[in-house]
């Protein structure tokens, strides 16, 4: 669990936090990671081993096997990188797999590093799937304090009431909460029925995080790959007839929701599809 620092003394104001695997639905948390890396010049900081919070169960470590011979394992590891030549423009960015066990102490370590780099405003990423449209676009935010609240009304994210199974994030939450970071979360919701995020969405949360950032970047680029995929993804809808139905009955239920009691519903994409194999025989996924 030891941290292996290649830049010492790296201070940021602001981070941008994100997990892979259960609270990354699409891969869309590490799709925002590949667009920020290609618009914020950057260097690695440090390398968090994260020996003792992984297990076989929940992951396993990537191996590498040339002629017969075990070359290389590539254990689970948080990896922070930072960009930003001078305060306070500077902004550390983190990706690495969400732990499988010891929350509490993780998040307690990982606050107290973020502290130590001076972060005051901590922005987490998560996806999931939930009764959404390609079409429809569907931030909400959890927020701990009065500051993250500002923040996400002035970005124009829902505040969702939920209740089931948790990330990692609520537990940061908590450690965080009474410190001197203001931690914040972003849930990218997302249509149950495609494996890829629409861009759409990549697009809004990059906005959101140019204004945390305070940069402007252009994202016309991920405008016109939706142009090119959205008549592909309707003309496999036209083909579904089930799917049709299924989302017709969404259309309706979602017209005569109360949007006061409105929360997400978070859906496993594995569940959905053996379900959906069973009544298709052709099967068949946008």
């Amino acid at each position: 669990m030891a941290f292996h620092v290649v830049q010492s003394r790296f201070q940021a104001e602001k981070a941008v936090l994100g997990f892979t695997g259960w609270p990354d639905a699409a891969g869309m948390v590490q799709q925002v990671f590949r667009e920020l890396e290609a618009l914020l010049p950057h260097q690695r900081i440090t390398t968090w081993d994260m020996d003792g919070f992984w297990h076989t169960a929940g992951q396993r470590p990537h191996v590498t096997i040339r002629h017969g011979q075990v070359k290389q394992i590539q254990w689970p590891s948080y990896v922070f990188y930072g960009s930003g030549d001078a305060q306070p423009s500077r902004v550390l960015l983190g990706l690495g797999p969400e732990p499988c066990c010891l929350w509490r102490r993780f998040s307690n370590e990982m606050i107290e590093r973020l502290e130590s780099w001076g972060c005051r405003e901590v922005v987490l990423l998560g996806s999931l799937y939930d009764q959404v449209f390609h079409d429809e676009v569907r931030v909400s935010a959890v927020v701990q304090d009065a500051t993250g609240y500002n923040l996400a009304e002035d970005w124009g994210c829902l505040h969702n009431n939920y209740q089931g199974p948790s990330a990692v994030h609520s537990a940061l939450h908590l450690a965080a909460a009474g410190g001197a970071c203001t931690v914040l979360s972003l849930w990218s919701h997302l249509p149950f029925y495609l494996r890829d995020a629409p861009e759409p969405t990549l697009v809004r949360i990059l906005e959101i995080l140019g204004k945390f950032l305070g940069r402007e970047w252009n994202l016309q680029h991920l405008k016109d790959r939706w142009e090119s995929r959205l008549q592909d993804i309707e003309a496999l809808l036209e083909q579904d007839p089930n799917l049709q139905q299924k989302l017709e009955a969404i259309r309706i239920e979602k017209a005569s929701a109360d949007p006061a009691l409105d929360s997400p519903k978070v859906i496993r994409l594995d569940d959905f599809l053996k379900k959906k194999s069973n009544t298709d025989p052709e099967g068949g996924d946008a």
